[in-house]
């Protein structure tokens, strides 16, 4: 019989509008006016870096933006725009595309001719309409949607394999912002944060080598955040002017549904390259059980319940960022994400569904002949700002505080959770140094763990010290 374990189901809740009415929902007033070198379409030089792109998607139905642009950030992003004027204008308006930056006497729009056109009754309306040139309109965010289509990378001209990479991602389905993209090697699961160069182009002077798989965290306007990863690769031999469709789409409605795996690790834990290869690369991101970091390192057995393709055993994963989709509870390294299947053929099987319901459990971390060990982070200065991360905990228990403590007089200071695993000190003492942590249960038992071992008086940034303590599997 099998042992119980919890069944995470991701519900999938669709509003309609009328229920999901909130201040997002709502028209702003404003001003618009039109491109005046425009004939029909955008122009193909906007300030989002779409290129040509940025003319035609939408149907032309595009616009310039004022503080909508927002730096970048508002680059793809869609609206519903109506004019006010009842002689001439629609209710319905029209929904644009924002793919350039510019105002014009106070506006928030600067339309295509065609977009700005279609706000109108009729044709001759529509004549009105651009003979006043600067009109008065309502606004509001909504999904943008292109069915048939998934999230698309599009390599920049000016990339120049293999010395720079830049790129821009179209065809993003919703009412989330792209705020942040990693670029990851997917032998070695190494990821690094790219740059957002200008407009909705992200760019890298020394791209990875071999096949790359990209990380994009989408966020709404509530603070939620997700990380979307492709199914498909960008190859090893990318080509400036080259589009790869990524296999993956986020949906127009308001509850999101993608992958429950993910390539690479460079996570919220702040566990760096030892993140992506601890338990053998079999990591996860977490979501609720991240506990705003408290979860970082802890053991979760993951199985996946369709009969046809899941073993019964699953697999056992390290916590060691933080994410979610579609209410999942996990969103697995793909290696993780593939061991839960019976056969490789299965595994395949897995990865194309992308989401599965699962059950997990906590279980035991276990690190054989591996002392807990300090990693002093990349970031701290010698000896005016300290900061490290706990591996190799082994239990189920969390490290809920620490404290750094001199060794000559056993005077000791509470430190800071930083983020994730990390405390940090911006006054370390000086001398060897001796550290406390408070492990705790799901029972409420606290005890104290005092390593044998110090760190030493000259401690060095991207260095690891043997606590010579463990705690019991």
């Amino acid at each position: 019989m099998r042992p119980a374990l919890i069944l995470v189901v991701a519900f999938i809740s669709i509003l309609s509008l009328g229920e999901a009415k909130t201040c997002t929902d709502c028209f702003v007033s404003s001003r618009a006016a039109y491109y005046p070198n425009s004939d029909e379409q955008g122009t193909e030089t906007g300030a989002c870096g779409f290129g040509t792109f940025g003319a035609t998607i939408n149907g032309g139905d595009v616009s310039a933006a004022s503080d909508l642009y927002r730096d970048g950030l508002g680059c793809g992003a869609c609206y519903q725009v109506r004019c006010t004027n009842s002689a001439y204008c629609s209710d319905e308006g029209v929904n644009v595309v924002i793919t350039d930056h510019g105002s014009s006497d106070r506006t928030d729009f600067i339309l295509s001719r065609r977009a700005f056109g279609r706000m109108a009754q009729t044709k001759d309306a529509a004549a009105s309409l651009l003979a006043l040139g600067i009109i008065d309109i309502q606004y509001r965010r909504v999904s943008c949607s292109y069915p048939g289509k998934n999230i698309t990378v599009k390599i920049d001209e000016n990339s120049n394999y293999p010395y720079y990479l830049a790129f821009v991602i179209w065809y993003q389905q919703g009412k989330e912002d792209i705020t942040a993209v990693q670029l990851c090697e997917t032998q070695n699961f190494v990821c690094k944060l790219l740059d957002r160069s200008y407009g909705a182009v992200w760019t890298t002077t020394s791209p990875p080598s071999g096949p790359l798989s990209i990380r994009m965290l989408i966020s709404d306007d509530d603070g939620d955040e997700k990380w979307v990863v492709p199914v498909n690769n960008i190859p090893a031999s990318w080509k400036a002017g080259e589009t790869y469709d990524t296999g993956v789409q986020v949906n127009a409605f308001p509850s999101v549904h993608f992958g429950l795996f993910f390539s690479a690790v460079a996570g919220r834990c702040g566990y760096g390259t030892f993140g992506a290869t601890i338990n053998g690369g079999d990591v996860t991101a977490a979501s609720d059980l991240y506990r705003d970091g408290i979860g970082c390192g802890a053991c979760y057995q993951v199985r996946c319940t369709n009969s046809r393709y899941c073993s019964d055993k699953g697999v056992t994963v390290v916590i060691t960022d933080h994410g979610s989709s579609a209410n999942t509870d996990f969103i697995l390294s793909r290696r993780a994400f593939a061991r839960m299947a019976q056969t490789t053929d299965a595994a395949a099987s897995l990865i194309a569904l992308g989401l599965v319901d699962t059950e997990y459990r906590r279980v035991s971390c276990s690190y054989p002949y591996k002392n807990i060990t300090i990693k002093i982070d990349e970031n701290s200065n010698y000896p005016h700002y300290l900061a490290f991360v706990v591996l190799y905990q082994q239990g189920k228990r969390d490290i809920t505080a620490v404290q750094l403590c001199e060794t000559k007089n056993l005077v000791c200071k509470s430190l800071d959770r930083s983020y994730g695993a990390i405390w940090t000190t911006t006054s370390p003492p000086s001398g060897p140094l001796s550290i406390r942590m408070l492990f705790s249960d799901d029972d409420g038992e606290e005890k104290w763990v005092v390593p044998v071992n110090n760190i030493p008086e000259s401690w060095k940034a991207g260095d690891t010290y043997d606590s010579g303590v463990q705690v019991n599997a």
